[in-house]
């Protein structure tokens, strides 16, 4: 760090990881940075506005409040996203920066854009594997009630014949 001139916070900025943070403390810590008058109580109450109560409230209502907790999340995850990637940025600009140490820091660059589509594709693969499974399911119920109806008509056919003989 006395290489680059950068202090322990310039260091804790280029090493977040936000892919791995919970959505309420991302919008929080978005919050902070571009509403620094407003203390943590007031951050707290701000976050109320996505909470809902399943029994209470209507089904639209719970609905915009998801969609505008999941567009806050997309908001915060992109501000924090360039604040870093500026960060870099401004880094890569100061004087006295070897080769390499712009190579690891193109590396980490690299690494964090990596870690990031990886987060991704593993959500993506958990809501196709949802999916999947929730067809699955379905099938296989259609599949017993239909071997079920079979087993019911073939059950009647042979009772009728019995009480005809």
């Amino acid at each position: 760090m006395e290489e680059t001139g950068g202090t322990i916070e310039d260091y804790t900025r280029l090493n977040a990881d936000y892919s791995n943070v919970d959505d309420k403390t991302l919008i929080k810590e978005y919050y902070k940075k571009n509403k620094p008058y407003l203390d943590s109580e007031d951050l707290d109450l701000l976050l109320e506005d996505f909470d809902y109560d399943e029994d209470l409230d209507e089904e639209k209502d719970i609905r915009k409040k998801k969609l505008a907790f999941k567009e806050e999340v997309a908001k915060a995850k992109n501000f924090l996203e360039e604040t870093k990637s500026k960060y870099y940025d401004e880094i890569k600009l100061r004087p006295g920066v070897t080769q390499e140490q712009q190579k690891a820091m193109d590396f980490s660059i690299d690494t964090t854009r990596s870690k990031n589509k990886l987060s991704n594709s593993i959500k993506l693969l958990k809501i196709v594997l949802n999916n999947f499974s929730v067809m699955i399911s379905k099938v296989l119920i259609s599949m017993l009630v239909k071997r079920s109806i079979s087993i019911i008509f073939k059950t009647k056919i042979k009772l009728q014949k019995a009480s005809l003989i």
